[in-house]
């Protein structure tokens, strides 16, 4: 998950503080991790209807392709468990919940949100 420092050190380099790229062999550490999806969080906008973030325990993934980069969240709520960069198939996958369950998509190379919504109700 290299990439995901990257995107890291460009965010750093846009909020004008210094960063220095990566070693392209080093390891990712979780203070990164943690610094990128505390950004990524400062950014959103909870869906109506959510309670506050802190409530949910926090589920990332990042997903690369040709014409996309992103992070994928899944947010459930309960006990409170923070943030947690997860391989894909690590995900949780909840379909309904309404809004103690939260599906994000964010764009990393925007840093923008794409889609943020509660679950469905079963």
């Amino acid at each position: 998950m290299k990439s995901l420092l990257s995107s890291f050190a460009a965010l750093m380099m846009l909020a004008g503080c210094a960063a220095q790229a990566p070693n392209a062999v080093a390891p990712q550490t979780d203070d990164s991790s943690s610094a990128l999806l505390e950004s990524i969080e400062d950014l959103l906008r909870l869906p109506k209807g959510a309670a506050r973030l802190r409530s949910y325990t926090r589920y990332y993934t990042e997903t690369r392709n040709d014409q996309e980069h992103y992070v994928t969240g899944i947010f459930v709520r309960g006990k409170p468990g923070g943030a947690k960069l997860v391989p894909a198939n690590s995900m949780p996958v909840i379909f309904d919940g309404g809004c103690d369950v939260l599906h994000l998509k964010f764009d990393l190379r925007a840093m923008r949100t794409v889609a943020f919504f509660c679950g469905g109700l079963a």
